[in-house]
């Protein structure tokens, strides 16, 4: 490769694809190896780990309230507005999250009838 084609590289993304094309958008920023959509992917396993204890610190310990469940799901909402998270993945926690606000609601009614006779 010639010096002048390797600097016309400098300014594009440095995603080669498995076949050894490369890519030939603009990188993303000046300091990036990589396009917007390509910098969004390496970056989204290092999220992963950081939206997951988002999600999780208020429902983590043995009991979980119907507040701290709340307070999870708007850090879903949260996630999947900033593009955190995909909206597949943001369903399939909703739909657990449904499930276990039934399971509070039943529990907390069980509860009160066995502990509170004037229930």
């Amino acid at each position: 490769m010639s010096a002048k084609s390797s600097k016309d590289r400098a300014t594009l993304c440095a995603f080669s694809f498995s076949d050894g094309r490369q890519r030939r958008s603009l990188r993303h920023k000046p300091n990036s190896r990589y396009c917007l959509p390509h910098a969004r992917k390496a970056r989204h396993p290092e999220e992963a780990d950081e939206v997951a204890s988002e999600i999780l610190e208020p429902i983590s310990g043995n009991f979980v309230s119907a507040s701290a469940l709340t307070q999870s799901l708007v850090s879903l909402f949260s996630a999947v507005a900033e593009g955190r998270i995909g909206p597949k993945q943001a369903s399939a926690l909703a739909k657990v999250s449904t499930v276990l606000m039934k399971s509070i609601d039943a529990a907390s009614h069980e509860f009160r009838s066995v502990y509170i006779p004037s229930y």
